[in-house]
């Protein structure tokens, strides 16, 4: 969409406010409206942690820091300060066609076999429980609804930056006033995905502050994250066979349709 630079440098315009939200993220340099520009600064000698689906397990001390920054995102900003400025309605109508929609149509034309063969039947499976693809339509509604907490809106692996001064967030162009619950589940989803301790999700979710949150959501919007990433387009690097697919969509059937609740 034309307008989403708008609404990225807006994002960082308001996150560097607040001082240490603002410390975790690259700095805006400048801006240019008309030609939708953005400048930011340079963050040297950083990569992201796609790692961790190749056996470079997260530290604890790193999820702490990124789960305390999703924290603090939720709580700093009010939408009713706000008013309509981060609807960001064109970029969250593409996410959700991506995340709830597309992998669970049946005509999508996506030959899921060419990462692991034998995936797309699995896919078919999924496509056909219409249980699972009505809850997952619904968590869909969820998400375009308009809510209090400012969310990222992508928080995975690929939108964290690590270098030898610290981690750095990017990437919050999907950015919204919504419910808080995705961007934790998106985060918790990830952490199946790179197959990590669920202790150390244990840890992220007592962190964040359990009763902040509504642990049923949490639960389906991580199952549905996970079942994106494994049978929709925004593949990842992951390093696991068939069988171990299948378990995680087998997950992610349970996380959608039999959420916990703590």
């Amino acid at each position: 969409p034309w307008d989403r630079n708008l609404i990225e440098t807006r994002f960082y315009e308001v996150i560097s406010t607040d001082a240490i939200l603002g410390d975790q993220m690259p700095r805006i340099l400048g801006s240019d409206t008309v030609s939708r520009t953005l400048m930011l600064e340079d963050l040297g000698e950083a990569g992201d942690f796609s790692g961790i689906y190749d056996n470079d397990p997260l530290k604890q001390s790193e999820a702490i820091t990124l789960v305390n920054y999703l924290s603090r995102l939720h709580s700093q900003f009010n939408a009713s300060t706000f008013g309509t400025e981060f609807t960001n309605r064109e970029m969250r109508t593409l996410n959700h066609f991506h995340i709830f929609k597309f992998p669970l149509d049946a005509n999508n034309d996506l030959n899921l076999d060419q990462f692991t063969p034998g995936l797309t039947v699995q896919a078919n499976k999924l496509q056909q429980d219409h249980a699972y693809v009505d809850t997952v339509a619904a968590l869909g509604n969820l998400y375009l609804q308009d809510g209090e907490s400012l969310l990222h809106g992508d928080y995975f692996p690929g939108s964290w930056f690590k270098a030898s001064y610290g981690i750095r967030i990017i990437d919050p162009e999907f950015c919204f006033f919504g419910c808080r619950e995705f961007d934790l589940g998106v985060m918790l989803a990830h952490f199946v995905l790179a197959e990590q301790p669920e202790t150390l999700a244990n840890k992220l979710v007592d962190t964040y502050g359990r009763a902040t949150i509504n642990h049923s959501l949490v639960s389906q919007f991580a199952g549905v994250e996970i079942m994106r990433r494994l049978i929709g387009v925004a593949q990842l690097p992951l390093k696991c066979d068939l069988r171990k697919k299948i378990e995680m969509l087998d997950i992610s059937r349970q996380l959608v349709l039999s959420p916990q609740d703590e």
